[in-house]
C-alpha cells in the first residue's frame, strides 16, 4: 500500500519542477522590473526639473507633487529589494555593517503593484491634460498609458493589463469625443491661442488667414484630433492583444503542474486502493488456505475415528459395521479435492449407500422406486449433484405410503442425462426450507453447463424435480472453478 508520504513528496517534486518552469520567468520579470524602476525614477525626476527651470516651479499643480513622490519612493523601494533579490547573497556589507534581507514572495507582489500602480497614477494624470498648458495631450500624453499596458501584462498578469487598457482605451474616446471633438484641429498653441486663432479665422481677421494659407503652402495643415484618435486607438489595441498572447504562454505553463498534480493524486489513490484490494484479496487467499488445511485435518480425524468404530463394530453386528463403512464412504466421496466431474456409476452408487443408511434408520421401512437405464458408465457429472436432490426430498417428503413411493429414475444416453425425482409431501411434519440446496445446485449447473433444464414441480401433496443436460457441452473455463 502506498503511504500517504509518497504523495506528499510528490507534491513537492510537482512544486519544486513548478520552480523550476517559472524560475527563468520570474528572473525576466525582475530584470524588467528593475529597469522600470529606475527609468521612472529618472523620468519623474525629469519632469520636475525641466518644469522647475522652464515655470520656476517643481510642477504645474499640486496633485502632480504627490503623485511624483508617490512614483519616487515606490520604485525607490522596489528598485533596492528587487535588486537584493536578484542576488546571489541577500546581504549586503553597508558603512561596515553586514545587513542581511530577508525577501518573501508576497512582499515582492506588493511592492511590484505598488510601483505600478503610482507610475499608471502618473500616467492617468497626463491622459487626462492635468497641468499640460499646451492642450496636446491627444498627441503626446497618451504613449505612456500605451506602453505600460505591456508593462502590467508582463508583470502584474493579463486580468490588470484588460483593467489598465480599458482606463486608457476610456480615456481615450472621452478626450476625443467629450472633451475635444471628434473633429477638432491642433494648431500646436495653447488653448488661449488657440481659441484666439480659431476666433480670428472665423472673423476672417487677415492676419490668421495668411497664417492658415501659409500653413497649407507648406503642407503643414495641423491635424484635427481624429487622426490621433485611430492611430492611437490601434496602437492600444494592438499592444494589449500581444501583451496578451505573450503572457499566454506563460500562463499556461503555471496551469500545467496543478493539473499534473491533480492528475498524479488521483492516480495515488487509485494505486492505494488497488493495493488495499491486493492486500486484501492475499489475506483472504491466506484465510481459505488455512480453513482448507484445517479440513484436510478434520476429516483425517473423523475418517480415523470412522475407521475405528467400524473394527469395534464387527464384532458385534455385521449391518452397524456395514452402515459405518457406507457413511464412512459417502463422507470420503463429499470432501474429496481437486475433482470436477465423476462417473455417474459411482454417484449412483454412493446414491443407494445414503438410501441404505436412511432405510437403516427408518427400519426399511422407506418405500422408494429407484431406476437407472442406460450406460451410465459412460457419462460424467457433478460429484454429489443428485445426492443433494436426494437429500432435500428425504427431508422434506413422506416416503412411507406405499401408494405414493419416492421416485428417483435416471436416463443416460450419452452424452445426455435425465434426471427425474418425485416425493409426496410430509404434511404432518413440515420443515421450513431457506432453498438454499437447491439454489446452489442451480448455480453449479449454471457454472459448468451450457446446456440444461432444472425444471421444479409441486403442488400441495407433490414436490417433483426434473433435471436434463447435455454433460458434454460444458462452460468455457469454469469447470476447474466448481466447489462441493
Amino acid at each position: 500500500m502506498i503511504p500517504k508520504s509518497s504523495e506528499l513528496n510528490i507534491s513537492h517534486l510537482l512544486h519544486r519542477a513548478l520552480q523550476k518552469l517559472t524560475r527563468p520567468v520570474a528572473e525576466s520579470q525582475r530584470r524588467l522590473l528593475l529597469v522600470v524602476n529606475i527609468t521612472y525614477l529618472v523620468l519623474a525626476a525629469e519632469y520636475i526639473l525641466t518644469e522647475w527651470f522652464s515655470t520656476g516651479q517643481a510642477v504645474p499643480v499640486q496633485v502632480l507633487w504627490y503623485v511624483y513622490v508617490l512614483v519616487g519612493v515606490t520604485n525607490a523601494i522596489s528598485l533596492v529589494y528587487t535588486y537584493v533579490n536578484m542576488s546571489p547573497s541577500q546581504s549586503r556589507n553597508i558603512l561596515g555593517f553586514t545587513i542581511a534581507f530577508k525577501t518573501t514572495n508576497k512582499f515582492e507582489q506588493r511592492l511590484r503593484w505598488a510601483s505600478l500602480i503610482a507610475i499608471m497614477m502618473m500616467s492617468f494624470c497626463f491622459m487626462i491634460g492635468l497641468g499640460n498648458p499646451s492642450n496636446d495631450t491627444l498627441l503626446t500624453d497618451f504613449g505612456l498609458g500605451h506602453s505600460l499596458i505591456v508593462l502590467v501584462a508582463m508583470l502584474l498578469g493579463r486580468e490588470a493589463s484588460f483593467i489598465w487598457f480599458s482606463i486608457v482605451l476610456g480615456i481615450l474616446v472621452y478626450t476625443t469625443f467629450m472633451e475635444k471633438g471628434y473633429s477638432y484641429q491642433y494648431n500646436y498653441l495653447t488653448s488661449a491661442e488657440s481659441t484666439r486663432y480659431e476666433t480670428a479665422l472665423a472673423k476672417g481677421e487677415k492676419w490668421a488667414v495668411n497664417r492658415q494659407e501659409l500653413l497649407k503652402r507648406q503642407h503643414m495643415n495641423s491635424p484635427k484630433a481624429s487622426r490621433y484618435f485611430n492611430m492611437w486607438v490601434c496602437f492600444i489595441v494592438v499592444a494589449y492583444l500581444s501583451a496578451y498572447f505573450f503572457t499566454d504562454s506563460a500562463k499556461k505553463m503555471t496551469e500545467v503542474v496543478p493539473d499534473v498534480e491533480a492528475d498524479m493524486k488521483v492516480a495515488l489513490e487509485e494505486a492505494r486502493r488497488q493495493d488495499l484490494k491486493s492486500a486484501l484479496l492475499k489475506e483472504e487467499a491466506l484465510k481459505t488456505e488455512l480453513k482448507n488445511l484445517k479440513a484436510q485435518i478434520n476429516p483425517h480425524f473423523l475418517f480415523n475415528t470412522l475407521n475405528y468404530f467400524y473394527m469395534k463394530s464387527s464384532e458385534y453386528s455385521d449391518e452397524l459395521a456395514s452402515s459405518i463403512l457406507m457413511l464412512s464412504d459417502i463422507m470420503q466421496y463429499s470432501v474429496r479435492d481437486n475433482v470436477d466431474r465423476v462417473n455417474l456409476d459411482e454417484e449412483i452408487k454412493h446414491m443407494r449407500h445414503f438410501i441404505e443408511l436412511l432405510q437403516l434408520r427408518n427400519n426399511n421401512r422407506l418405500c422408494i422406486d429407484f431406476s437407472v437405464e442406460g450406460p451410465v458408465d459412460q457419462i460424467q457429472v457433478l460429484p454429489f449433484l443428485f445426492i443433494g436432490l436426494l437429500e432435500n426430498a428425504f427431508k422434506h417428503g413422506n416416503m412411507l405410503n406405499p401408494e405414493k413411493p419416492l421416485i428417483i429414475t435416471i436416463e443416460a444416453t450419452p452424452p445426455y442425462l435425465k434426471f427425474f425425482t418425485c416425493n409426496q409431501k410430509n404434511l404432518k411434519k413440515r420443515v421450513s426450507s431457506t432453498l438454499i440446496g437447491l439454489n446452489n445446485t442451480r448455480r453449479r449447473l449454471d457454472l459448468t453447463y451450457r446446456n440444461y433444464s432444472f425444471d421444479i414441480n409441486q403442488d400441495e401433496e407433490s414436490f417433483c424435480i426434473d433435471l436434463s443436460v447435455n454433460t458434454n457441452d460444458l462452460q468455457d473455463g469454469l469447470a476447474s472453478q466448481i466447489e462441493i
